[in-house]
């Protein structure tokens, strides 16, 4: 049997490779800091180490030399895990003996076959065409599940919403599972019931708040005839299921139903957790540059922020929030002037986009863009809070809905929350 040391301070990614890996026959032993890694690196003698690119105690670098001072460690394959890292530093660290760098968050099929190759061992994975997404709205949880089911992918999933409850602080969070354009038969159950009980265990909520959005019969006989899932509401359209989830929301918490979703404004305590990362990492300092491997790190370094708004203020305030991360923000003053900006369309990242403009308002934008083929993720920054506007909004791909007034810091962390689900 293989051996597979990982070394991460992340208790999320090590408890879960610690499951899945033995699926595939491989032991895995976990050490969550470089001193202690490299401890078991000589103890143990793994096949094979997964390295994380951000360690407190011990740099990267400081972990590489010290595993070619030893004769034992020395040959050892290395997987580097990060997250965006500039081309010299890629360069030193794939001189000293590194065989593979993947980006984070990892994504489970590329990782095997990287471990599959570099051990010789095969790998046989479920290749079910599936796209799953998971983002959060004001303590709502959307996990967006299509084409079909994957096993490997959904069992990512509870990698993907552990993290966004620990970036979110969510305790007891509202669940909407859209599976509207995706056909579910029998032979689907196992991989069903493991997508709904991924859902509960790692949410923490109660079935009722759950909020299943499909056409699929199937799906809601299954649901209806097992008891642990018989409470999860399942309908067939989101105006039916937004009422739900804001009927749920809005009770006892007096405000009006038709202000909860589209509410992004935390409290003070969550805001100066945003630069936390999940697991052991270190809580960044106001004002420094984000370490590689944190929430923020993980920003590709080379993206384009386009920011439509026709207030100058808000166009600086985004400009601003990125500034020390080094992502460039350009600005348009409506969206006629950034879909006639064929450059600025093929180059954009993340679009934050304002609703009321001139010329062009935010919807025709949205409009002008699907009919363009563009991709990129939008955030909608918008005074206006009413139902029926953000429902519009979701039925275009919108990701998120930021409410104005707008702060740096959840700016920041809304777009990492965004990508981080690409």
């Amino acid at each position: 049997m293989k051996k597979i040391l990982v070394i991460d301070e992340s208790s999320h990614l090590r408890d879960y490779l610690t499951q899945k890996l033995p699926e595939y026959g491989f032991e895995v032993i976990s050490s969550p800091s470089a001193l202690d890694g490299l401890v078991k690196m000589r103890n143990e003698v793994p096949d094979l180490v997964i390295l994380d690119s951000f360690l407190s105690r011990g740099s990267v670098e400081e972990v590489l030399d010290e595993k070619s001072k030893h004769p034992n460690t020395k040959g050892i394959p290395l997987i580097l895990t990060a997250g965006a890292m500039d081309k010299q530093t890629l360069l030193r660290l794939a001189q000293k003996g590194i065989r593979k760098i993947l980006t984070k968050p990892l994504k489970i099929d590329v990782l095997l076959k990287g471990i599959s190759e570099l051990l010789g061992v095969p790998v046989t994975l479920d290749d079910t065409p599936c796209i799953i997404e998971a983002h959060v709205n004001e303590e709502i949880v959307f996990i967006e599940v299509a084409q079909g089911l994957n096993k490997e992918k959904i069992e990512l999933l509870r990698y993907k919403l552990a993290e966004l409850m620990e970036l979110y602080k969510l305790k007891v969070p509202r669940v909407l599972v859209i599976m509207s354009s995706l056909e579910i038969t029998k032979e689907d159950s196992l991989k069903l019931a493991a997508l709904f009980h991924i859902v509960l265990e790692e949410t923490k909520t109660r079935p009722r708040l759950v909020k299943v959005l499909t056409t699929s019969e199937f799906v809601r006989d299954y649901l209806a005839h097992h008891e642990e899932f018989q409470k999860i509401e399942v309908a067939d359209s989101l105006e039916k299921v937004m009422d739900a989830l804001l009927g749920e929301k809005a009770e006892g918490s007096g405000q009006p139903a038709e202000h909860i979703l589209s509410s992004q404004r935390p409290d003070a305590a969550r805001e100066e957790k945003f630069h936390l990362r999940f697991g052991a990492e270190k809580v960044e300092e106001r004002g420094a540059r984000p370490a590689p491997g944190t929430l923020l790190g993980a920003l590709p370094r080379d993206a384009l922020f386009c920011v439509v708004d026709d207030d100058l203020v808000i166009q600086e305030l985004v400009k601003k929030a990125f500034s020390d991360v080094g992502i460039t923000v350009k600005a348009y003053n409506n969206g006629r002037e950034f879909v006639m900006d064929n450059e600025g369309v093929s180059r954009c990242t993340l679009l934050f986009l304002d609703l009321l403009m001139p010329q062009m308002d935010g919807f025709a934008t949205m409009q002008a863009l699907k009919s363009m083929g563009a991709s990129f993720p939008i955030i909608v920054l918008s005074a206006l809070s009413r139902r029926e506007t953000v429902l519009k909004a979701v039925e275009y791909g919108v990701k998120s809905y930021v409410v104005k007034p707008l702060k740096p810091e959840l700016l920041r962390r809304k777009a990492v929350e965004v990508l981080i689900s690409l």
